[in-house]
């Protein structure tokens, strides 16, 4: 109930926009702060460098919130993977409706923890030592992600390409196909071509289950 008063009342004060699938927007260009709602799509938020390289460090789906990253002093872009429906609210236009609508500040708060959340998973996630590790990981937390985004699917069907995947990762494609190729021969991963040179990527969700338990289990006894 919470969800859908918040959503009625950022719909009042939001300015809908449709998004491409490839199309960016630059989160900290503007000099007036805004708050991003996807209602519909998926997409994926890079920082850029000064020394020209850009780093994925979270990816969205519908019914979640993103702006500029906390704490970040680099400029980010978001990029939509797909088609999509955002829905684009100025701060001072957020700050007048939290003080009209008081139960908005709960659910922003809600939103807030989840992306921090997101981005304490994503250090985690990097600090393991291998690559399968690193994958199987990802591939349960996008699985949660899916679950409140209301895709889950089994197989899962994944919204990005494998480049992106290596780029959140920070490991090399070369070693991402390599291990891709032994979980692909698992039967964990499929890869189908959907045209244009894209591959579409799918996961057994019960496979990444037992995997993920047994890795959980290895690292306990080699700490024993």
């Amino acid at each position: 109930m919470r969800n859908q008063v918040a959503l009625k009342h950022l719909s009042d004060i939001a300015t809908p926009k449709i998004q491409k699938a490839g199309t960016s927007i630059d989160l900290t260009c503007d000099e007036r702060p805004r708050l991003f709602y996807l209602f519909a799509g998926s997409a994926k938020i890079y920082r850029l460098h000064p020394d020209g390289r850009s780093k994925i460090i979270r990816f969205v789906l519908n019914g979640e919130t993103f702006g500029p990253p906390i704490g970040t002093h680099n400029e980010c872009m978001v990029e939509f993977m797909e088609a999509s429906s955002v829905a684009i609210v100025i701060e001072e236009n957020l700050n007048i409706c939290r003080e009209r609508h008081p139960g908005l500040n709960g659910w922003l708060y809600e939103q807030a923890l989840e992306e921090a959340h997101r981005l304490t998973n994503h250090s985690m996630l990097l600090s393991l030592g291998r690559v399968e590790d690193k994958l199987l990981a990802f591939f349960k937390d996008f699985q949660l992600q899916c679950k409140i985004a209301g895709r889950y699917r089994n197989p899962m069907t994944l919204p990005m390409q494998r480049s992106d995947i290596a780029d959140y990762l920070q490991i090399a494609p070369e070693t991402l196909s390599r291990v891709m190729s032994k979980l692909k021969a698992k039967g964990l991963v499929t890869v189908s071509p959907t045209g244009g040179g894209v591959n579409e990527l799918s996961v057994r969700c019960e496979a990444v289950e037992k995997l993920c338990t047994a890795c959980v289990e290895k690292m306990c006894r080699e700490v024993v």
